[in-house]
Parts: structure tokens; sequence; C-alpha cells
């Protein structure tokens, strides 16, 4: 039996919500979450609307494939994980931590680790600055095969 999934109704993301977004489709992923898929249609179809609301409990997570037209956001206390690539949404909802946390455990293996910002010192000097993704989950992290935090040191 096939039972199709009706889409979230309250998904935020820094009080933009859905609103003005195109609803396409809504699966179950691997994980067992739901993801909700929506197209941004307007002309500002900029990523970094999207950013600088930590506030409300957002936290961009760094990529190496960060750009205007793409970016990862996730939101612990709405067990949300927010995905924009050239105007596709897809919105990760997660039913309970484990869950959430696994969904961070599958980021982290997709875009591994890459450094936030890099400064070259006066005398040549290259310094990498990774976030701390511990952050990112409800749990503990997982200690053996994390490649949220070991990765760090081989980068």
């Amino acid at each position: 039996m096939i039972t199709k999934l009706k889409p979230i109704q309250d998904h935020t993301l820094a009080g933009y919500g859905t609103a003005g977004l195109k609803y396409k489709e809504s699966r179950t992923n691997k994980q067992g979450n739901q993801v909700d898929y929506y197209y941004d249609g307007s002309m500002d179809r900029c990523r970094y609307r999207w950013d600088g609301h930590s506030d409300d409990g957002w936290l961009q997570f760094d990529t190496d494939q960060d750009a205007e037209y793409f970016g990862v956001w996730v939101n612990k206390g709405l067990m949300s994980i927010w995905s924009y690539a050239e105007g596709d949404f897809s919105v990760v909802t997660c039913f309970d931590a484990a869950h959430f946390d696994a969904e961070i455990v599958g980021m982290c293996k997709c875009y591994g680790v890459a450094p936030f910002v890099k400064t070259i010192d006066k005398d040549g000097t290259l310094t990498k600055y990774f976030e701390d993704r511990e952050v990112f989950f409800i749990g503990k992290p997982p200690s053996e095969g994390s490649y949220c935090v070991e990765d760090i040191n081989r980068s």
C-alpha cells in the first residue's frame, strides 16, 4: 500500500516559512524522515536572504559547496533541515532526536568537512577555521566513525 504524504504546513525558516515557494512533492527518506520539496519561483533566488537567523534557532551547516545558489541550515529545536540548491528547497522534518542526529551524521558523510574561512598570515601561513559540528546534535555526537569531528584533524 502506498500512502501519499501531505506537506507539513508549519515549515518555518527565519520567519519566511514556505510563503512564496511552490510545493512539488513529499517523500520519506532512508532514515524514515519526511522530506518536502519546494521551488522558489521568485526572481530573488539568492540563498543569502536565508542566512543570519541564528536568533531563530537556525544555523548554517558549512559545506565546500556553499555559494549564492547553495546552502544548508539546521534547527535543533524544530528538528528540521533546509537545503537550498538553485531555487529548489528540500525540507527534512525529523520526528525525534535519534532521527535528527542520524540526519546530521548523514550530512557529515555527504558534505565532508570544509573550512568556513581561510586566512593567510603575513609570512604566508595558511590557517583553516572549521565550525564545531557537535553543536548540531541534539544528543551526544557519535564517537566512532564520526565524519563530523574526526575529519577536521585530517584537513
